[in-house]
C-alpha cells in the first residue's frame, strides 16, 4: 500500500499544472530520530541558490539527497556557494543544530536569518563559546565572523539575499507562547508556506494561524500557493494536554478546516481540493521506531479525516519534490 502511494505521489509531481519550485527534504522527523530532523531546501526551478528552511540536519541529509541524484553539485560545494541562507523558524536544537555542526566548513559568509527573540536565543544560550563557537559576525565576542546573523522582521515583505526569492515571515506560538517562525515564500508570483512547530489556535488561545490563513486566501484562490508544509508531530492518541505545542491529526484537519471556510464559504469541502499539504515534523517514539510506522498512522489519521480533497505527503528524506 505504501509502494502505491509513493508511486501516486511521484506521477501527481510530474503532471498537472506548471510547476515552479523544487524542495528537497534534508530532513523530515522531530524527535529523536538526529540524523533526519527538521530541514528543506527550496529554490525556484533551474535555480542554484537555495534557501535552507530550518536546519536540523545538514551535512547527512545532503548525503541523502546527493545520493538520489537531487542536485547535480558535490556536497562540499552545495556548502559552499549554493545555500547562501539559512531561515530558522525557532531556536530548538532539532531546528538549527545541523547547520551548527556544519559552520566550521561555511566560510562564505552565509546568512542565518530569525526573527529576534529566536536570534537572542541562539547568540545567548548556543552561540556563545560554552555551548559552541560563535562562528558569526554578532552576540558573544564575535571575533570569527565566516557567517552573517539577520535579524528577521515579522509581516513585512523583503528579498532574501543572494537568492531569487522573497519571504514574509509569522509569528507561531510552540505552545505557552514560545515563539515559532512560520515563511511564506515567493517567486515569480508563486509561494510555498513552511510552519515551523506550532501549536492549534484553539490549544494556545491564540489567533496566529488564523492570521497567516487570512494572508494566504487570495493565494488559494488565485491557485499561486503550490504547497503547505506544515507539522504533524503526534498521532490523535497524544493527549491534549501533552501535545506541547505542537499538532495531531485531528486539530490539523480542524486548522486546514478554518482555512477551507475563508476560501470558500459556500463551499468548504471543495475549497482546497488538490491542494499538496506536506505533513511535517513527525516524532517518531522509542516504541514506534523505524519511524514510518508513526508516519503510516499519522497519515492514515488524516486521510480517514480528509473532507476536504488535500493531497498530503509525507516527505522522504533525500527526495526531490517539484512544485
Amino acid at each position: 500500500m505504501r509502494k502505491i502511494l509513493i508511486l501516486f505521489l511521484s506521477l501527481w509531481f510530474t503532471v498537472g499544472y506548471a510547476k515552479n519550485f523544487q524542495l528537497i527534504a534534508l530532513g523530515v522527523n522531530g524527535g529523536i530520530t538526529d540524523g533526519n530532523l527538521s530541514a528543506y531546501l527550496i529554490a525556484p526551478l533551474d535555480d542554484p541558490h537555495y534557501i535552507s528552511l530550518d536546519a536540523g540536519t545538514l551535512t547527512q541529509g545532503l548525503e541523502r539527497a546527493h545520493a538520489a541524484h537531487a542536485f547535480k553539485y558535490s556536497i562540499d560545494t552545495m556548502l559552499a556557494n549554493h545555500i547562501p541562507v539559512y531561515l530558522i523558524s525557532h531556536a530548538h536544537l532539532d531546528h538549527v543544530i545541523g547547520f551548527a555542526i556544519a559552520q566550521p566548513i561555511l566560510h562564505n559568509q552565509q546568512i542565518l536569518m530569525a526573527r529576534e527573540e529566536t536570534l537572542h536565543a541562539l547568540q545567548t544560550h548556543l552561540f556563545n563559546w560554552s555551548v559552541w563557537v560563535n562562528f558569526g559576525d554578532a552576540g558573544e565576542k564575535p571575533t570569527l565572523k565566516w557567517q552573517h546573523y539577520q535579524s528577521l522582521p515579522l509581516s513585512h515583505w523583503q528579498p532574501v539575499p543572494k537568492t531569487n526569492m522573497r519571504l514574509e515571515a509569522f509569528p507561531l506560538n510552540h505552545g505557552k507562547g514560545y515563539p515559532s517562525t512560520a515563511f511564506l515564500i515567493e517567486s515569480h508570483n508563486n509561494y510555498v508556506l513552511y510552519f515551523g512547530d506550532t501549536g492549534a489556535d484553539q490549544i494556545e488561545k491564540d489567533d496566529k494561524i488564523e492570521h497567516i490563513w487570512r494572508t494566504i486566501t487570495p493565494l488559494i484562490q488565485e491557485q499561486k500557493l503550490r504547497a503547505i508544509l506544515l507539522e504533524c508531530s503526534f498521532a490523535n492518541s497524544q493527549p491534549d494536554t501533552q501535545l506541547f505545542g505542537h499538532l495531531k491529526p485531528s486539530l490539523y484537519l480542524n486548522e486546514l478546516r478554518q482555512l477551507a471556510t475563508r476560501v470558500d464559504p459556500k463551499h468548504p469541502k471543495t475549497a482546497l481540493k488538490g491542494l499538496i499539504v506536506f505533513v511535517t515534523h513527525i516524532k517518531p517514539t522509542a516504541e514506534s521506531l523505524p519511524s514510518h510506522q508513526t508516519a503510516d498512522l499519522i497519515l492514515a489519521e488524516l486521510q480517514q479525516g480528509n473532507d476536504l480533497g488535500v493531497v498530503f505527503v509525507v516527505p522522504q528524506q533525500g527526495k526531490k519534490y517539484i512544485l
